[in-house]
């Protein structure tokens, strides 16, 4: 049996006023505080799909000050002008690892720096990070027949550990209060959980164009990517095998303390061996459902729908949910239900391995026992087999 003890320091190094926080990194810490800072039940600001841009920074600048900006922790950036920026970016992760074979230190650090510009409506945004990774024996092993490091990309052999390069940003134009527009290389997370069942973090970064739309208590995003599939190439990019994704993504604040988001997905691969399809412009329109698209097309992609709401039932108490469906058969779904309800009932047929769908349920809490500073956070995820699989890996 193996017992994994894991400690961590995360040290996301910003700047002291919420407008030079930038959109670029996608950091677990940083996003923490800034649920943080946006947690009283009358913020309307959408905090369901991360990282925030700049023009949802710039609305909650006074929040955000207050609650980062006497922070130590949030270090200064280098002001070369007022409206350029250089800062540092810094991560460390450590832990030990107790085995019945043998035990092992883990490390997981990045160390970079990243600049903003801003000028009238545009806004530049570009990291480097260079990571060093001596991490736990599962993920370790995964390196091995991957190549690849969850989160990171290619995992470069470096004596016991591996090491990775990671250059992402973006560019983002806001020509009126209504829309944005982004295009970078980055990766986007969905949720308010530590994980998230809908769209999650723990891919790479990867191109990217998306389009944010925002009018009454509703920010409706369109997100197009291009993903490649890099296991087996060894690091040789020539190697990397094309795939891409197209997603809608509708945040909806119901009330104050109430918001609800929809969510819907297509993967598919650039080329099989009938057609080089390349980016599918059946994709591109902006506001239709996929899934009869898709079906249209001969259901050869892979869609996915998913619900993800949270609840403020006050100030620092936050309960979220999360219910994701790849695919499933009604009737299918009834049988296990019957057998749920009478195990002893050989007749009924259950369990279709195609059911595909996941939840998730959390709840946290801040300043627990008024104490400033000292949150609480738990989630439950359950997930069907096979649901984040499929016959083809593109």
């Amino acid at each position: 049996m193996l017992i994994i003890i894991l400690g961590f320091i995360g040290i996301g190094l910003r700047a002291q006023n919420a407008k030079h926080i930038h959109t670029g990194y996608l950091n677990p810490s940083l996003n923490y505080a800034l649920e943080r800072a946006l947690r009283a039940k009358d913020t309307l600001i959408h905090t369901g799909l991360k990282p925030l841009n700049r023009s949802q920074l710039n609305m909650v600048n006074s929040q955000l000050h207050s609650a980062l900006g006497n922070n130590d922790l949030w270090e200064q950036d280098f002001e070369l002008k007022s409206n350029l920026r250089l800062f540092p970016l810094a991560e460390l992760q450590g832990g030990y690892e107790l085995g019945n074979i043998e035990s092992k230190g883990i490390i997981n650090s990045s160390l970079g720096a990243g600049f903003d510009y801003d000028h009238n409506k545009w806004h530049i945004n570009i990291n480097y990070l260079f990571g060093y990774w001596q991490t736990n024996r599962h993920l370790e092993a995964y390196a091995d027949s991957n190549e690849i490091i969850p989160s990171i990309g290619y995992a470069i052999p470096l004596g016991d550990a591996y090491a990775s390069h990671s250059i992402f940003g973006n560019v983002s134009f806001t020509p009126n209060q209504f829309f944005t527009f982004e295009l970078g290389k980055n990766k986007h997370f969905i949720g308010h959980g530590h994980r998230s069942l809908i769209l999650s973090d723990n891919a790479n970064s990867h191109p990217y164009f998306k389009i944010d739309t925002k009018f009454w208590r509703i920010r409706y995003t369109n997100i197009y990517s291009w993903m490649q599939d890099i296991t087996t190439a060894n690091g040789d990019p020539s190697k990397y095998v094309n795939k891409f994704s197209t997603a809608h993504y509708l945040d909806w604040n119901v009330t104050k303390s109430w918001s609800i988001g929809i969510y819907e997905s297509i993967i598919w691969q650039a080329k099989d061996t009938l057609l080089n399809r390349q980016f599918d412009i059946n994709y591109l329109n902006p506001v239709i459902f996929y899934r009869p698209v898709e079906f249209a097309q001969g259901s050869a992609d892979n869609a996915i729908m998913g619900l993800n709401t949270l609840v403020k039932v006050k100030d620092n108490h936050h309960i979220y949910a999360q219910f994701v469906i790849d695919e499933f058969l009604l009737d299918a779904i009834q049988a296990d239900i019957e057998h749920f309800f009478n195990p002893e009932d050989t007749t009924i047929e259950h369990g279709w391995w195609a059911n595909k769908y996941a939840f998730q349920i959390g709840y946290k809490y801040f300043d627990v026992a008024k104490i400033d500073g000292l949150d609480f956070q738990t989630e439950i995820n359950l997930v069907r087999p096979f649901m984040f699989s499929h016959g083809s890996s593109l």
